[in-house]
């Protein structure tokens, strides 16, 4: 059917404006994303849903390091963009309690040099965390002081 329609691909396909590349990702489908990933292009990774989040958002909340990998070859600008709420991927994984994933998008987003990470963003990391229980995330000490 998407081979029929290529804009099938990146079209939204529920009321709250969810892409089937939003709708595997939360779904934990690797093989239909990395699928989606090669009809894709760049700029359709970036689109959101009605809440302001990319299928990059959802794979940092259900916590698949192996989607969001895959996500980020495509398009590095992923872990930087934010969605719901204002918040980044990393807050996601770290509010969800995905701590395997929070370690994966640390440095691909605090460590972006094209990424202002101000200190809100720092205090709801360190609170995400604790909540959840991710004790052994590194935060770099510098931005402590």
């Amino acid at each position: 059917m998407i081979d029929a329609d290529r804009r099938l691909a990146s079209a939204a396909i529920s009321q709250g404006w969810a892409t089937l590349l939003h709708v595997a990702a939360e779904a934990n489908h690797f093989h239909f994303v990395e699928e989606l990933l090669k009809l894709l292009s760049e700029k359709d990774l970036e689109l959101q849903d009605h809440k302001g989040n990319t299928a990059f958002c959802f794979a940092a909340a259900v916590g698949n390091v192996r989607i969001a990998e895959a996500m980020l070859r495509k398009n590095k600008r992923l872990p930087t963009m934010r969605g719901g709420e204002g918040l980044t991927p990393l807050h996601m994984a770290a509010l969800q309690g995905k701590s395997e994933m929070a370690r994966y998008l640390y440095p691909h987003t605090v460590q972006n040099h094209h990424h202002k990470f101000d200190d809100e963003d720092w205090n709801l990391l360190f609170f995400f965390s604790i909540t959840t229980g991710i004790y052994g995330m590194y935060i770099d000490p510098y931005y402590w002081t």
